[in-house]
């Protein structure tokens, strides 16, 4: 997040960003203050899979409960839409998920309280929740046992999220017997540790959500999540306008925030995405979340 704070007795701040080209052909920023797109794709979370160690995450029909694990995320934008998640993982038993063919596979968030879910998959409270079938719902790919789903493709409703920290729990339902899913965990971590639950006390484990690494488990779980942000606002403007790099080069763009078009009086904060319009393949419009504030 981009936070830009109005000095008492000022309406204007600003700051800078930097802007790289890592490598490879001309990068033309062609309008750095992308106001009217509603497709800037920003990466709320990139969390990489550790490689080797999982936790399960899955309710058991044959069991009619489940093992459950869940990580943090932040949401800076009113009304934010979750738009691409990816989980990496693994099977313990010989099939892979892609054949627990039919088989559904959940998508929950839960609000934050007091650094753990408020709730769990077997009893309400979810601020989100949505179900897809393997083999059956659009935008739901499993290939290598990563749950990738498009939630838009999918036509999940939107999650519409206000600003905060949320926990992300994904679980499959897959018979214990069949060998389930465990999600992989991730040496880094964003917020709080991850989070894991036996919510019926199946093997004697925890009721209540318990920090992973208590148990000596790394400190998050794998995860990707994205969203299609709407750019602009008329408080928020830049300069230059665009910008051409070479290979290696980078260059900088002011941000300038002005609180006269900002709603209300007073000490008041407001939040946009910055949006910059590229010839960058995988991401041709990059959403940047700005917060300004009017001290």
């Amino acid at each position: 997040t981009l936070a830009i704070d109005i000095a008492n007795g000022s309406t204007t701040a600003s700051t800078t960003v930097n802007v790289s080209n890592i490598g490879g052909p001309t990068l033309n920023v062609s309008n750095t203050n992308d106001a009217t797109s509603t497709t800037g794709r920003f990466v709320i979370i990139d969390q990489a899979s550790q490689g080797s160690y999982g936790a399960y995450s899955d309710l058991f029909p044959d069991y009619g409960a489940g093992f459950y694990a869940a990580d943090d995320f932040q949401v800076y934008v009113p009304g934010t839409n979750l738009s691409k998640l990816s989980f990496p993982g693994f099977t313990t038993g010989s099939t892979s998920l892609a054949g627990f063919n039919g088989q559904k596979i959940h998508f929950q968030i839960f609000a934050d309280a007091a650094g753990v879910p408020n709730g769990n998959p077997q009893t309400p409270g979810s601020v989100y929740s949505f179900a897809a079938t393997i083999g059956t719902t659009a935008g739901l790919n499993v290939a290598g046992n990563t749950i990738r789903i498009d939630l838009n493709a999918a036509g999940a409703p939107a999650t519409n999220l206000a600003p905060g920290r949320y926990w992300m729990v994904v679980w499959p339902e897959i018979n214990l017997g069949a060998g389930p899913w465990a999600w992989f965990e991730s040496v880094g971590t964003f917020g709080n540790n991850a989070h894991h639950i036996d919510p019926a006390g199946l093997t004697g484990g925890s009721t209540a959500w318990v920090d992973s690494t208590t148990s000596g488990d790394f400190p998050g779980m794998a995860m990707h999540i994205e969203t299609i942000a709407a750019c602009g606002a008329p408080w928020m403007s830049t300069t230059p306008a665009t910008s051409s790099l070479d290979g290696k080069l980078s260059d900088t763009v002011t941000v300038s925030v002005d609180s006269t078009q900002i709603a209300g009086s007073g000490p008041r904060t407001a939040v946009a995405y910055l949006c910059l319009d590229s010839n960058d393949a995988n991401t041709p419009v990059l959403a940047i979340p700005v917060t300004a504030t009017q001290n």
